[in-house]
């Protein structure tokens, strides 16, 4: 059989063959155009100046830059360029180039070609052919060859000048392709420079890139117009609601503290009031319902409701801004709006987190008869916020503690969770068969919490269940399973966790067990006893750390 190394050595010289056989027919096809089809008309120059769309003195020219030959005007587009020279290869304009420059110190003098009295910036042999002066060798001919395949651009001094039959050794060729191009990334730097110079030659470049220059100033300017203007919009806004509600505060205090301020509200509340007004005064009353308690309170909810204020802030629960729809819950939370109520609770299924807190805070201010009837609209995943956030409600909430057992059955297992560990933490043993039934739920993280409920309850009816589950759990829940059966007082749970301390293997489940083992008492602790003289060393020294009184 033949070696994959043997293989490899042939493909190699069949592409050899391929490139080899190729090379062959462009150097033929080259000499057959070079033969059959000469340029017309056709010639390198050098450009000594440009000017665009302004026509420079031919004579101001030689004088400026010495010259006794003739100088010709091209026009590209909408330039006006100026060249010397009329030459048919191209190291005959490259010699006359460089002689340019030694006279006159102009380096930016470069070779053009022009046919029919047209500039081409970027030619090819497909485009003009095949140079062909009179009395040319076979050798020179292979060279124009090569000058006429690859693309000739107009870049100051930057090809090899020199094509004699040396150069075909050398294989400088005015193209820049990919193999003279250097090393990367210095390619890269190479390449821009010679995009910039060839292409900004043309005037429609130069236009546009000026029209983009303009609209980006344009629209600078715009916008700096614009942030400006808002600067002063929002800075004017600043000082009416400061000027307002200065104004509001001095009549709501002196309304307040009236004899009779229920008899008659002052007529500086009534007329129409633009939005800024409006914030102003529900801001210092909100303020004032805040700090204030008793009858005055009432009077300001009273006040706030004439005024037909909370429709202001109902529309706010329809604002895109999610900051602007939490003041708006806010404001109806704490001026007990109980109409608003249906409004709130689609809050609560909002994406923003801040304007469900909000909608909960409001509904357990605002539903006196079941403030935590929120609890039934969650569909989303509880954050941590929420959480504390229900639970500081729990806390300070005038209301009675709900029974959360009533949310067990939900399919959000983040609200599960949660009342869970409100069970726990109230210690709500109505909700056993509840929380028994969640150790075989799918979710490990709400079976976990369903084990600390049980151990902080404590209730002896729940060890046959745990002890059902040690087997199917992992190890953290099993640890979760002992502490609970640890907690517990029924001392068939000593034989379980006995057998499982001579048969586990993960350390710290033995050390949970043996910890366990010893809550039980003097009964645990002879058990316990038991192992101290025990062939298997791990046991040995989990009883002498566990019955060691230092710890």
């Amino acid at each position: 059989m033949v070696s994959e190394s043997g293989r490899k050595m042939k493909r190699i010289k069949i592409w050899q063959s391929y490139a080899l056989a190729l090379l062959l027919v462009a150097i033929f096809t080259n000499l057959g155009l070079a033969q059959n089809n000469p340029i017309e008309d056709f010639s390198f120059k050098v450009q000594i100046s440009s000017s665009f769309n302004k026509q420079e003195s031919i004579i101001d020219l030689q004088e400026k830059f010495g010259l006794t030959e003739e100088v010709i005007e091209l026009l590209d587009k909408n330039s006006y360029k100026y060249a010397i020279g009329n030459f048919s290869t191209y190291s005959q304009a490259a010699a006359h180039r460089d002689k340019f420059i030694a006279n006159t110190g102009n380096k930016k003098a470069f070779i053009i070609a022009v046919k029919s009295g047209k500039i081409l910036t970027n030619w090819t042999r497909n485009d003009v052919g095949i140079i062909k002066p009179p009395d040319t060798d076979i050798a020179n001919y292979i060279v124009e060859a090569q000058v006429s395949e690859d693309t000739v651009e107009t870049m100051p001094n930057k090809q090899s000048d020199s094509f004699d039959i040396e150069s075909l050794n050398d294989q400088k060729i005015l193209k820049k392709n990919s193999s003279n191009y250097g090393p990367f990334p210095i390619n890269i730097v190479q390449r821009i420079s010679d995009f910039i110079e060839i292409n900004f030659t043309s005037s429609k470049i130069i236009l546009l890139a000026v029209i983009c220059i303009l609209l980006f100033l344009f629209s600078f300017t715009i916008l700096i117009i614009l942030l400006f203007i808002r600067n002063i919009i929002k800075n004017r806004q600043e000082k009416q609601i400061k000027h307002y509600r200065e104004y509001y505060q001095n009549i709501l205090t002196q309304y307040l503290f009236s004899d009779k301020p229920e008899e008659s509200i002052p007529h500086e509340f009534h007329g129409r009031k633009n939005s800024l007004e409006k914030e102003a005064l529900i801001t210092e009353m909100l303020l004032l319902h805040k700090t204030l308690s008793g009858e005055i309170k009432k009077i300001i909810q009273t006040l706030y409701l004439e005024l037909a204020l909370h429709s202001y802030s109902m529309k706010k629960l329809e604002s895109k801004k999610w900051h602007v729809k939490a003041q708006g819950i806010n404001e109806l939370s704490q001026m007990n709006v109980n109409s608003s109520t249906n409004s709130i609770v689609r809050m609560l299924d909002s994406d923003n987190e801040i304007i469900r807190m909000e909608s909960q805070c409001a509904i357990v201010n605002l539903h006196k008869s079941n403030p935590f009837s929120f609890l039934d609209h969650l569909k989303h995943p509880l954050t941590e916020w929420e959480k504390l956030n229900i639970h500081y409600l729990t806390e300070n909430a005038k209301a009675k503690i709900p029974q959360f057992k009533n949310w067990l059955n939900t399919e959000n297992d983040s609200l599960i969770i949660f009342c869970l560990q409100m069970i726990a933490l109230y210690k709500q043993n109505d909700a056993l068969d509840e929380v028994e039934k969640l150790f075989t739920n799918t979710n490990e993280e709400v079976r976990k919490n369903a084990y600390i409920a049980a151990d902080k309850i404590g209730v002896d009816s729940l060890s046959d269940a745990l002890k059902e589950k040690y087997a199917d759990e992992e190890v953290e829940n099993r640890l979760k399973i002992i502490k609970a059966l640890g907690n517990m007082s029924d001392y068939s749970n000593l034989d379980f966790m006995e057998n499982k301390l001579q048969n586990e293997t993960d350390f710290a489940t033995r050390l949970k067990l043996a910890s366990s083992i010893l809550k039980y008492g003097r009964k645990g602790k002879t058990i316990l006893s038991n192992y101290l003289s025990s062939n298997d060393s791990d046991v040995q020294r989990i009883v002498n750390h566990v019955l060691d009184n230092r710890i």
